[in-house]
C-alpha cells in the first residue's frame, strides 16, 4: 500500500490513529461452531498493524469487518465515526476482504455507491457521494475540509454471490511522515 500511495506523489503513510466508531445502524453477530463472531465496527482501524520502522506492516488476522445485518443488502444502513483529531482523508477497504478466504469478497455484497456525510469542528456539514469499483483496493475519500465526525450510508450495492450482507473491512487515516 505504501508503494501505491507514493506512486501518486503523496508523502503519507498509513498509521493507526486513535479513532473510534460511535454508532452504526445495525451489525451482524453470527454463531458458528460454538463461537460468537461479532461483525460490528470494532477494529476497523486495526486492519493493518504497524510494527516499527524496521519491520513491514502486516494485515491483522484477528480483525473482522463491519457487516450490516439488514434483511436485504443494507441500502440505507450506516456506520459513523468520531475522530480524535480532524481528518480530511480516509481510506476505505470495501467488502469482506480476507487474504486466507478470498472467496468471501464476491460471496458478500459490496458497496457500489455511498453517501459520506462529515461534520467539521464548527458543525458544518459536508456531503458527497462516493462510487466504489468492484475489486479489492483502498478507496481514498477526501473531504473539502477536515472533519471530526463522519458517516458512511449505503446507497447501492454490488450483490453478493451467496449472501446479501454488505461489509466494510477497514477504515484508516493518513498521518504525515515524520
Amino acid at each position: 500500500m505504501f508503494v501505491l500511495l507514493s506512486a501518486f506523489g503523496v508523502d503519507w503513510q498509513t498509521e493507526l490513529k486513535e479513532q473510534f466508531v460511535s454508532d452504526s445502524s445495525i451489525q451482524l453477530v453470527e454463531y458458528n461452531y460454538g463461537i460468537d463472531f461479532d461483525y460490528s465496527e470494532v477494529g476497523l482501524d486495526w486492519y493493518i498493524i504497524r510494527n516499527s520502522e524496521w519491520t513491514q506492516d502486516i494485515i491483522n488476522p484477528y480483525c473482522f469487518p463491519w457487516v450490516e445485518n439488514a434483511k436485504d443488502s443494507g441500502i440505507g444502513e450506516w456506520i459513523e465515526f468520531d475522530l480524535s483529531s480532524p481528518q480530511s482523508i480516509t481510506y476505505i477497504l470495501n467488502g469482506f476482504v480476507d487474504g486466507n478466504r478470498m472467496h468471501l469478497y464476491k460471496a458478500n455484497s459490496r458497496i457500489k455507491e455511498a453517501k459520506f456525510t462529515g461534520w467539521t469542528e464548527i458543525c458544518k456539514e459536508i456531503k458527497q457521494n462516493v462510487h466504489f469499483e468492484d475489486f479489492v483496493y483502498f478507496k481514498t475519500v477526501q473531504f473539502a475540509e477536515p472533519v471530526t465526525k463522519f458517516r458512511i450510508t449505503i446507497k447501492e450495492t454490488y450483490p453478493g454471490e451467496k449472501w446479501q450482507d454488505t461489509a466494510i473491512s477497514a477504515v484508516m487515516f493518513p498521518v504525515l511522515k515524520k
